[in-house]
């Protein structure tokens, strides 16, 4: 933004409109950009619930996001992340690998326009007995063009997945 501000000078005491003015155009999207991405994440809620709490090895369990963006501004872009511990698998990633690291990340990507709800459904399978808990969801947004980031931590209330052995 200081570096813009300079540019706006110089194309002024050099008498260059054309470089004022792209300078100028260049610091006001740079300004909405940055308060763009600091009200981005605000009055944004995410609940979520699960098909099951409690399953079979094997089983599948279902978990719906529903997000909800509460004020006019739109939120262009939306990543969300929750950590799933080993003994649950995520659909469509290698056991072995999520295995090797001890869990791993349940990622969506979304984007919500004014006063709008979005529902994500992502499935896990019951791959060992045990009781995992699920807690905290990771936000990342941002403005339209990418360049502030926001990130945020949703602290939810602790939720458990008992997992039972086959019988």
């Amino acid at each position: 933004v200081l570096l813009l501000i300079i540019v706006v000078i110089v194309g002024a005491l050099s008498h260059e409109p054309i470089i004022a003015g792209v300078g100028a155009l260049a610091f006001v999207v740079a300004i909405v950009s940055r308060v763009w991405a600091a009200l981005s994440l605000e009055e944004i809620t995410i609940s979520r619930t699960t098909s099951e709490d409690h399953a079979f090895q094997g089983d599948e369990i279902t978990i719906t996001f529903v997000v909800e963006n509460k004020k006019p501004l739109p939120v262009p872009w939306l990543e969300i992340n929750e950590y799933v511990p080993r003994g649950l698998l995520i659909e469509g990633q290698s056991a072995v690998e999520q295995m090797y690291l001890g869990g791993a990340e349940m990622s969506a990507s979304t984007s919500l326009g004014s006063y709008e709800r979005v529902t994500i459904r992502r499935k896990l399978t019951a791959h060992a007995r045990g009781k995992y808990r699920l807690g905290k969801t990771r936000l990342r947004s941002g403005d339209l063009f990418g360049l502030y980031p926001s990130d945020a931590t949703l602290d939810h209330t602790d939720w458990a997945i008992y997992v039972y052995p086959q019988i």
